[in-house]
């Protein structure tokens, strides 16, 4: 999945993960998981805001990947 462009939805199992456009691996990348897409979204917000990151994505700008 090229992640290059944009932030990501995937399905992981029975939870969601989000990751935006410069994610290389959770090891190096802000990410969230959540049950929901919305708890993902969440996750990576406050993640993405403990970075000094302001301008946070809505759901409708996020690709979904395995729905």
């Amino acid at each position: 999945m090229d992640t290059s462009r944009g932030f990501h939805l995937l399905k992981d199992g029975d939870s969601w993960v989000a990751v935006g456009p410069d994610f290389v691996d959770l090891q190096r990348s802000p990410a969230g998981f959540g049950e929901t897409p919305e708890e993902a979204i969440d996750a990576l917000h406050e993640a993405l805001r403990l970075r000094g990151v302001e301008m946070l994505p809505a759901l409708c700008r996020f690709k979904v990947h395995g729905e």
